[in-house]
């Protein structure tokens, strides 16, 4: 399906994995491992079955490990190829962990989350039930969203499994901040396009490329032609865009 793409094609586990899940996959275990380029897993027991179950395929360790100091990453490394690190970290937060992470014996290669709408909770409770049927003209797809006492409206969406995926209702844009984090040796920079569609994907990578164009030829911040790529990520963006905590940390309200 990928071949000669230039992409990879990861098996993205849930992120709850529960018993049921284990074993069904317990039956096919080792089956076609030599096709799987590697699968991500969002929990440190998906991640010990799956080495188990899979011990040929390379694993990758999804946010929902979050994965926040350089103790965790040591635990995790025999386990896996890679690690999305906690969205949750600042510039500053990140700064001192990964020169202590490139100290391991042998770490895995670090991912953070630069676009995208940042999942907040996973339920097992299917809450699409309690929405009213969609009459039978209805057309494309349809939004769902939980609306707050502020009025601010949180995505829901529905994975494969039928869980329930509550999102942070404005997307997290790095985008300007790539110079940063280019200096400190991120080695893979995440989209996470789940449930945008394929045009989503492909625009927001197209200006991510172009972004690291900019900064390997020496832009540096906005005045380096960022800023106009983070008006064209704002415009395809889904309720707006934010840096999060990466520049001011995490602070109580």
């Amino acid at each position: 399906m990928t071949r000669g793409t230039g992409w990879s094609l990861l098996w993205k586990w849930p992120r709850i994995t529960g018993d049921g899940w284990i074993d069904a996959l317990t039956r096919v275990g080792g089956e076609g491992e030599e096709a799987h380029p590697g699968l991500m897993v969002e929990t440190v027991d998906a991640a010990v079955a799956a080495r188990q179950l899979f011990p040929k395929v390379p694993v990758h360790g999804g946010p929902g490990l979050n994965a926040w100091n350089a103790r965790a990453v040591q635990a995790l490394a025999p386990l896996l190829r890679s690690v999305i690190l906690s969205p949750e970290l600042s510039l500053g937060d990140l700064t001192a962990l990964l020169p202590r992470i490139g100290a391991l014996a042998h770490p895995p290669r670090a991912g953070f989350i630069v676009q995208g709408n940042l999942e907040l909770m996973v339920s097992e409770d299917r809450l699409s039930r309690l929405l009213p049927k969609e009459p039978l003209r209805a057309r494309g797809p349809r939004f769902t969203g939980i609306r707050d006492g502020t009025s601010r409206v949180f995505p829901v969406q529905e994975d494969a499994c039928g869980r329930t995926r509550i999102l942070n209702p404005v997307e997290t844009c790095l985008i300007d901040q790539l110079p940063a984090l280019s200096s400190l040796g991120i080695d893979l920079l995440v989209i996470d396009a789940r449930g945008r569609g394929p045009r989503y994907g492909r625009e927001m990578a197209a200006i991510y490329r172009q972004a690291l164009s900019l900064v390997q030829a020496g832009g540096n911040g906005v005045e380096g032609g960022l800023g106009d790529l983070r008006d064209r990520c704002r415009e395809r963006a889904r309720g707006g865009i934010t840096r999060g905590p990466f520049l001011r940390g995490l602070r109580e309200e």
